[in-house]
């Protein structure tokens, strides 16, 4: 396969945030290569089936695709199950490797919002020192840390709350919607807790954004305004009808009663801000998953 000067492997792009990330890619003019097990993307992208727990077979991939720019997505997933899964520790190993494969190569790599210290300040700020809580954060707080030492031209991405097309059903937004949907009660929290959602396709733009930029280091990817996980819930019904119950479920512990991002990096280094208000992107999510459950695809 020819080198292209800019072509971009994703991996993860069949995934929730993968498929907005693709798209906008394409549309800054990158020739995208898609890595997923899972499934294919809506985009017409060369996709390569890679199993990226195995050293090998990702060294290969590195060798047919060439890749100029790679935007590394893939990690477990499994709603709830990530948050302490012994694959954290698989996927950060990982992580390093495809980061050595990725040498020469402009690389940027997903991280979350969970590396902060939650019993600190509300707004996370990338020059906060961390301490996450769960394995899932320590495990992608490590990973950054060891790409930071070892890559000179990386950009780490701590994505907060994305919400809109394609997430999986068991998280917040898409479960009040589904429930709503079937015309039963939707279960929550009291909703009290504050959050920075962030429209997905606005996380693949930002991300896109942040591949085809020089900007390295931590940069939080997130709208920068706080809002009451009650009143997304609150908005949902609005749109939807139906009956929510806020005193079906508690808050886990160790969850903060805020976590908003400070994005002065995406904003003024980068230059990036939202396409999508928080309103329009529930607007979407919602139309999206009527289409959805009307064709049968979701």
């Amino acid at each position: 396969m020819r080198e292209v000067a800019r072509r971009v492997l994703v991996t993860g792009a069949s995934g929730f945030i993968g498929r907005a990330a693709v798209s906008a890619l394409q549309a800054r003019g990158f020739d995208v290569h898609g890595v997923s097990l899972s499934g294919a993307v809506a985009a017409p992208i060369p996709m390569h089936s890679v199993d990226l727990l195995d050293a090998d077979a990702v060294d290969a991939l590195f060798a047919a695709v060439r890749p100029s720019h790679v935007l590394h997505l893939a990690w477990t997933t499994t709603p709830g199950a990530y948050w302490t899964c012994a694959d954290n520790a698989r996927w950060q190993a990982a992580g390093v490797r495809l980061a050595a494969a990725a040498t020469g190569a402009r690389l940027v790599i997903a991280g979350t919002c969970a590396e902060y210290d939650w019993t600190g300040n509300a707004t996370c700020d990338e020059r906060d020192v961390c301490k996450p809580a769960t394995p899932y954060g320590q495990a992608k707080l490590a990973l950054q840390q060891q790409v930071a030492a070892m890559h000179d031209n990386a950009a780490w991405a701590r994505i907060f709350l994305p919400f809109g097309p394609f997430e999986a059903r068991p998280r917040l937004v898409p479960s009040v919607i589904n429930a709503l949907l079937d015309r039963q009660p939707a279960r929550c929290s009291p909703g009290l807790h504050v959050r920075d959602f962030l429209y997905v396709e606005d996380v693949g733009s930002a991300l896109a954004a942040l591949v085809d930029s020089a900007l390295t280091g931590v940069v939080n990817v997130a709208s920068g305004t706080g809002v009451p996980v009650r009143d997304v819930v609150l908005g949902l019904q609005a749109r939807i009808g139906g009956e929510v119950d806020f005193e079906a479920r508690s808050l886990p512990a160790g969850e903060p009663p805020a976590l908003i991002a400070a994005v002065h990096r995406l904003r003024d280094e980068l230059g990036w801000t939202p396409t999508f208000t928080l309103d329009e992107g529930l607007d979407r999510t919602v139309a999206w998953w009527r289409r959805a459950r009307a064709g049968g695809f979701a």
